[in-house]
């Protein structure tokens, strides 16, 4: 077909309009215009079905399926008159498909063959983009340059931005084979006539401008593509913008750096962006379908936020599942593979080398670390950005943390085939080492670690390169070392799998495997806990590494609620520790821990002493932020909230000075509590709320589990049953994907008594039965206590009097363990309403009479004027001896 596709034609009687997507009354798809374009181009040929596959769908071969049936029969629906007896788009059998249609008679917006492309996909991208770009264009710059990586959508955007009252010459650089051939295209469109088509280039150049100039030409020119021929327009530009009046814009992965240029950054798409296009392309709702959105995500590291990688990728995912698409992206060349290797090729080998060693690091670098990686390849400024410039390296800015420098995956994939070389490793091995000093797992707990702090932070998702570095470096206590801190800081913002991954990594070594088992009993798997703990033991190798051992091993039984057989090995921690604070203050954490659990309140108020001093002299913000946890505790569980309150708050500045999410909300939690039993519950529900806004589900499911239980608690208290019940049931689906065992059980806890509350039936049975399995394998009393009370409730509610009694006489043999804790007050009063209200008033007197005797004081006081349990149980007993 001579000429371009017209962009107006007409097919029988209708009017087809490509660039409106516009069929008669019918909106022509994405699909129907690639479909047509492919048909209108053979200008009434036959258009095999292989050929079809490879222009609208990207493959190279025929697949198997009715993909194109299908297309071709939506789009007949809407240009033929009868769609079931084909006239215009026929079936030539055996061959493929025709399309008989005739160009429109009269004015059209018809491009010639250097005209505007058609935009055949709907704009994707930040509209601002557009507007930013056509107000550039609109101020009539000399000499405009769109920048960015390939399939970024330069060329997309200059379309959706230039004006159509002033349309420009448009050269696609691209399918000029050589630079003289450019040449003359350019002569052609200007009407340069008297140009030699023949001759030196610079020459030809010189002759060209020399025609033109004086004629006041003020047209725009677009070089689309223009890092084909840089070195000609790099020659060309400043001499025709110097003689003329024209004006230039290019498309361009590589800056040409000449001083007229204008440089306009087209960057990539953000990850929100790029999965709400990917599920557009494949119809997947992604508010709605959770799993088939999850699988999409999991591209988004391959697709770069490049719009070209979603078009190249959507038609594969049509007969390819997403996990089927990125193994065989990372198998083959990638999707972008030619453009990227011819990209790399222009690069001298010291930036190719720099770029290798750029692109070992997923997530990218910050400047700090990248000065440092490519120190040895010259002026590492300059050698970063002449591969920002040649669009092999793009810059991010996280949520969080300072902007990186990142190699684009399909660059890396292919930069990281050849072996980066020596030098590239001792460098990142180097910086590692810096990083790690010779206490970097301690470091990192101190007031003055917050560089390390921020920096590691920045570094979670590709903490086992650097960590590898160093082993592969022969430096293994440095490797332990920054492992280590990398994985307490991962704990502390809940990251538990990704800590314990890294731990795991390295070569078996007792300080890694036993913070391994410590982090893993918050992912309820025992067995894998178990098998940690046994690995630590393998790997001892003297008394030091016995004593991490036994703290690992106390810490997981503690929290299994195995109290009794942790008490054992704790003097001789004490003393295999030695004058050590730091690990003397987590023995004591433990210690304290057993003996609350123990309800020995006497004994935990003595080891808190000793914390407070053993946090002090290791200058250990986390066992300050710990201390003030346990002082809050017993202040708590000795009626006095506002004591309580002030510790929280002391606790607090520390908690966001280290950065630790969990604990900071778990203060805004804490204080909730404190303030709410001190009579402030404006107060106490702004902390409850500032709690539940540091944590997400996603990252911290039990943090969030715990306060939506405590917020629903709340609620239920206030009367509004609806909204309690709703939120219990989010806490109770959050438990399903939590990691920490005692949270669930808590959270199981709360949610079960809530539900008494709630009108019909009983809504939280399958919990309830949950909570009672666990309890079987807890040493806390607590739990049963309330499997008791809430089952006794329920037969008192199907008229079983008798049951009722049992279950309140065992719930109240069950309190004797816990009379003078803070759930042994809750508990009593449970027990004393289900007592009353089974007929059984002597033994509900005598739980309120346990509860006025083990709880003095003017904090508990006032706890038992509120407790609703408490007042249930006093208004039974007050009824009933008015009715008698």
């Amino acid at each position: 077909m001579d000429g371009a596709i017209p962009n107006r034609f007409r097919v029988g009687e209708l009017d087809i309009d490509l660039q409106e997507r516009s069929a008669g009354g019918h909106v022509l798809t994405e699909q129907d215009c690639a479909l047509l374009i492919a048909l209108v181009s053979r200008d009434q040929g036959v258009v095999s079905k292989e050929d079809l596959y490879r222009e609208v769908w990207g493959y190279r071969s025929m697949p198997r399926g009715r993909a194109l049936d299908f297309a071709v029969r939506r789009l007949r629906e809407k240009i033929e008159p009868g769609s079931t007896k084909p006239v215009y788009l026929t079936t030539e059998r055996g061959r493929g498909f025709r399309l008989k249609w005739t160009r429109t008679v009269g004015p059209t917006r018809d491009q010639p063959s250097v005209g505007v492309p058609l935009a055949r996909t709907v704009w994707v991208g930040v509209r601002a983009a557009v507007e930013r770009l056509g107000a550039k264009l609109g101020a009539r710059p000399r000499l405009l340059t769109l920048h960015g990586p390939a399939g970024v959508g330069k060329t997309r955007l200059l379309v959706e931005a230039v004006s159509e009252d002033e349309p420009p010459l448009w050269i696609h650089v691209s399918a000029e084979p050589d630079p003289r051939a450019l040449l003359n295209t350019l002569c052609t469109v200007l009407g340069a006539v008297s140009v030699p088509l023949t001759g030196e280039v610079d020459a030809l150049c010189e002759a060209m401008v020399a025609e033109l100039a004086g004629r006041g030409d003020s047209r725009l020119i677009v070089f689309d593509g223009a890092q084909e021929h840089l070195a000609l327009l790099g020659m060309l530009l400043p001499t025709l913008l110097a003689r003329t009046e024209i004006r230039v814009v290019l498309t361009s992965r590589v800056r040409l750096r000449i001083p007229e240029e204008e440089v306009l950054e087209v960057a990539p798409l953000d990850e929100g962006a790029t999965l709400a296009l990917l599920a557009q392309r494949v119809e997947v709702a992604v508010g709605h379908d959770r799993t088939r959105t999850e699988e999409l995500r999991c591209l988004l590291p391959l697709i770069d936020g490049l719009p070209l990688m979603v078009e190249l990728g959507a038609p594969r995912l049509r007969m390819l599942t997403p996990a089927q698409l990125l193994g065989r992206v990372r198998a083959g060349p990638g999707l972008l593979g030619p453009m990227v290797l011819e990209g790399v090729a222009r690069l001298p080998p010291p930036q190719q080398t720099a770029l290798q060693a750029l692109a070992a690091f997923p997530y990218g670098v910050t400047l700090d670390v990248a000065e440092v990686l490519l120190a040895p390849f010259g002026d590492p400024l300059a050698t970063l950005g002449a591969l920002l410039d040649h669009s092999m390296v793009v810059r991010t800015q996280p949520n969080k943390g300072l902007p990186r420098f990142r190699v684009l995956w399909a660059v890396a994939k292919l930069v990281q085939e050849a072996d980066p070389g020596q030098v590239v490793s001792a460098v990142v091995a180097e910086q590692a080492a810096r990083w790690a000093g010779s206490d970097a797992s301690r470091a990192v707990h101190r007031p003055g670690g917050g560089d390390l702090r921020r920096v590691l932070r920045g570094e979670f998702g590709q903490a086992e390169v650097w960590v590898h570095a160093l082993e592969r470096a022969e430096n293994p206590d440095a490797a332990c070392e920054l492992a280590l801190a990398f994985a307490h800081l991962m704990s502390w913002e809940g990251l538990h799998r990704a800590a314990i991954g890294l731990l795991c990594s390295l070569k078996a070594h007792t300080r890694l495997l036993s913070l391994a088992a410590e982090v893993g009993v918050r992912l309820q798997d025992a067995e894998a806990v178990d098998q940690m703990l046994k690995g630590a033991g393998d790997a001892a190798s003297g008394a030091g590494d016995e004593a991490r051992q036994t703290l690992a091993e106390m810490t997981v039984l503690l929290a299994r609620d195995q109290c009794k057989r942790a008490a054992g090995p704790l003097q001789d921690l004490h003393l295999s520790f030695g004058p050590d604070p730091w690990m003397r203050g987590r023995v004591s954490i433990q210690e304290h821990l057993m003996f609350a659990k123990l309800g020995m309140t006497q004994e935990a108020e003595q080891v808190l002493g000793v914390l407070a001093s053993q946090a002090e002299a290791a200058d250990d913000d986390l066992l300050r932020i710990l201390a003030a946890v346990c002082e809050g505790f017993h202040a708590f569980q000795s009626g006095e909230p506002d004591r309580a309150a002030f510790c929280y708050r002391q606790g607090l500045p520390l908690a966001i000075r280290l950065g630790h999410a969990e604990h900071e909300a778990g203060f805004h939690r804490r204080l909730a509590l404190a303030l709410q039993a001190a009579g402030d519950q404006e107060g106490a529900r702004r902390a409850r709320l500032q709690a539940l806004s540091l944590t997400t589900p996603e990252i911290n499911p039990d943090v969030q589990a715990h306060l939506l239980a405590s917020e629903a608690e709340y609620l239920q208290r206030a009367g509004d049953m609806e909204q309690a019940c709703a939120m219990s049931r989010r806490a109770a689906e959050l438990t399903k994907r939590g990691t920490q065992y005692n949270t669930t059980m808590s959270v199981l806890h709360r949610v079960v008594v809530i539900g008494l509350f709630a009108e019909g039936e009983y809504p939280f049975h399958q919990q309830l039965d949950e909570l009672e399995a666990r309890a079987r394998q807890q040493e806390t009393a607590s739990y049963r206590v309330t499997i008791h009370f809430v089952r006794g409730m329920l037969a008192l509610a199907e008229g079983k009097t008798v049951r009722a009694r049992e279950l309140a006489h065992t719930a109240s043999s069950a309190c004797q363990a816990i009379i003078g804790m803070v759930d042994g007050a809750y508990s009593l009063g449970q027990v004393a309403t289900l007592a009353v209200e089974a007929g059984d008033l002597e033994l509900g007197q005598a739980c309120l009479d346990r509860a006025i005797e083990a709880y003095t004081g003017e904090g508990w006081t006032r706890f038992f004027q509120d407790d609703p349990w408490v007042l249930r149980a006093k208004n039974g007993l007050q009824h009933t001896m008015r009715e008698g």
